[in-house]
């Protein structure tokens, strides 16, 4: 057994007895699938092979990461995989199909897990998700906005600078006339490596807006997929990615067009510096239903 895998396994045995209960599919399912490798098509930038070396620290302390006062937004804070102040909760994980999502489905012990109601427009939230002490931390995250409902989240993701591994999968549902905005910042530490995965699905005359900025960390990979289920859904989607040192950055996006009259607008910009790699994947797939799709992508990058 290698070090990582004994990590990892030590981590789903210090589970309390009913959470492992619950969770041994998805940790039955990762040790099926383990990590990605470069030989699959979707992940041969990006070498994930360090994390079967890694040997995490399982129990960390808390450190002082403080998040930006922002007047008039509620505030959520997630410290090395815990809730700051409240009770955990850990929504039910759906996704577990490949093999860094079945292993946050096994080891996540908490997360968001919000339902805004018909017509609510609900205050803004800051959700700091901070990570440090060379641990791992596991969350997953589930919004889910009922027929027109309004939302704005901001992630703040940070570090301690440590060489710490974190792991995020977000399920976003929006009913009919919804709208979200989820606006991302990602400045981790030059020693952290995160993996998120952001699935959302869009009905009816509902909208999705991101605008994400990723800065730091060592090597991350965000998984971005959008299915504009009804007729009349809309995406806008705009990153910048920046690079430096020798930090290796992969983002991927999947806009499906599945229902007619749809809309979507990606725009993507990078600046990589030093000896930093930057990887772009951005795919706008039509499916065979989905007349009359409109949908643009602009992608550029400055070395």
């Amino acid at each position: 057994m290698s070090a990582a895998s004994s990590t990892y396994a030590q981590a789903f045995a210090n589970l309390p007895a009913e959470l492992r209960e619950t969770r041994r599919e998805a940790w039955h399912r990762f040790e099926q699938l383990g990590f990605p490798t470069r030989k699959q098509e979707d992940w041969k930038y990006t070498d994930l092979s360090a994390l079967s070396a890694a040997n995490y620290a399982l129990e960390t302390n808390a450190f002082d990461a403080p998040s930006p006062a922002l007047s008039g937004w509620d505030a959520l804070r997630f410290v090395n995989g815990r809730r700051e102040h409240g009770k955990a909760t850990a929504p039910n994980a759906r996704l577990v199909d490949d093999g860094v999502s079945a292993l946050n489905a096994a080891l996540v012990r908490d997360g968001l897990d919000l339902r805004i109601g018909r017509n609510q427009q609900n205050k803004p939230l800051l959700l700091t998700l901070a990570n440090g002490g060379a641990g791992m931390s596991h969350l997953r995250h589930r919004l889910h906005l009922e027929s027109g409902a309004e939302a704005t989240v901001l992630l703040d993701l940070r570090s301690d600078g440590s060489e710490a591994l974190s792991t995020s999968v977000f399920e976003i549902e929006l009913e009919a006339n919804a709208r979200l905005r989820l606006l991302r910042i990602q400045d981790l530490g030059d020693k952290s490596t995160d993996l998120t995965r952001t699935e959302v699905h869009v009905q009816r005359d509902a909208h999705f807006d991101y605008v994400g900025l990723d800065l730091g960390g060592a090597l991350v990979r965000h998984d971005l997929n959008v299915f504009l289920d009804g007729a009349g859904a809309a995406t806008h989607v705009h990153g910048v990615f920046a690079p430096g040192g020798r930090s290796h950055f992969d983002t991927h996006t999947r806009i499906h067009h599945v229902s007619p009259h749809t809309t979507s607008r990606e725009t993507f910009r990078g600046l990589v510096r030093d000896k930093a790699n930057a990887v772009f994947n951005g795919k706008i797939v039509v499916h065979k239903d989905a007349q009359k799709t409109d949908s643009e992508q602009h992608v550029a990058t400055l070395l």
